[in-house]
């Protein structure tokens, strides 16, 4: 079934973790090599490893390269476990599906599970930033939370943002399209997967550009304060389904989002 993966997922619960990834992966763990920590091996170089961290659960990707993709989904139907459908992710075939504690697993067709990185090709990333501002907690906090704020610093000069949707609550979704005025082809949908206000919160995100998806995130944004300043801590695990390109921009991207937010509160 399984000709590639790539990842590690933490959650919370690992028994409620075992039971989900062993009727996704049709399989009981390969071994446990340690208290807190279950394997899948799936050959010589490749596996799955599932460890309890509750302050990392929900932060994952999973990526899975199958042998079948459409027998798989349809197997996925039988066991109950949600999933998007087969989409076209640009680099190839692909469903994605969450396990209890918000993890994002990634299924993908053979074609792009034999050729994971490359022109055109699923690949990821995981990269952290950060800036200290010179403001409040609570100053840069509402500064995310009030979605009227948010539109403001949240995007490149020139270019704007409209909400189809906002829910600033855990469990909530946002939706929007964003681009230049007369281009607003980039569509993403945001699942705020937990909020602990007002240190941190965790987002999935969606990003479709024409209505093809071309990535897949797990965001963590994390504030800390010495009652002067206030560090925000971006940490990002992200998967491009159109090549390695989009990684660089995905990184600029919230490099320049950092810098517009602290400008904005200057």
């Amino acid at each position: 079934m399984i000709s590639l993966t790539l990842a590690q997922a933490a959650v919370t619960d690992l028994p409620t973790a075992e039971a989900w990834y062993a009727r996704l992966l049709a399989a009981a763990p390969s071994t446990r090599p340690m208290d807190g920590l279950i394997e899948w091996r799936f050959g010589p170089t490749h596996g799955l490893q599932v460890f309890h961290d509750s302050d990392r659960a929900g932060t994952s990707t999973v990526i899975l390269g199958l042998t079948d993709l459409d027998n798989e989904v349809e197997r996925l139907d039988r066991e109950a476990i949600e999933h998007s459908g087969i989409q076209d992710g640009g680099g190839g075939r692909l469903a994605i599906a969450t396990d209890p504690d918000g993890n994002q697993v990634i299924l993908l067709d053979p074609d792009a599970a034999r050729n994971p990185v490359g022109d055109g090709s699923v690949v990821g990333a995981t990269f952290h930033i950060e800036r200290v501002l010179d403001a409040s907690l609570e100053r840069v906090w509402d500064a995310y939370a009030d979605v009227a704020q948010r539109s403001v610093w949240s995007v490149p000069k020139g270019e704007v943002v409209e909400y189809g949707a906002n829910d600033f609550v855990a469990g909530g979704i946002d939706e929007y399209r964003c681009g230049p005025p007369d281009d607003l082809a980039n569509r993403v949908t945001t699942r705020y997967r937990a909020i602990h206000a007002p240190h941190s919160f965790v987002t999935t995100n969606e990003i479709d550009r024409d209505d093809t998806p071309v990535a897949v995130d797990t965001t963590c944004w994390r504030l800390e304060t010495d009652g002067l300043t206030t560090t925000v801590s971006i940490d990002v695990q992200v998967t491009s389904l159109v090549g390695a390109a989009m990684l660089d921009g995905y990184r600029n991207g919230h490099e320049r989002t950092l810098d517009h937010l602290q400008e904005f509160l200057a």
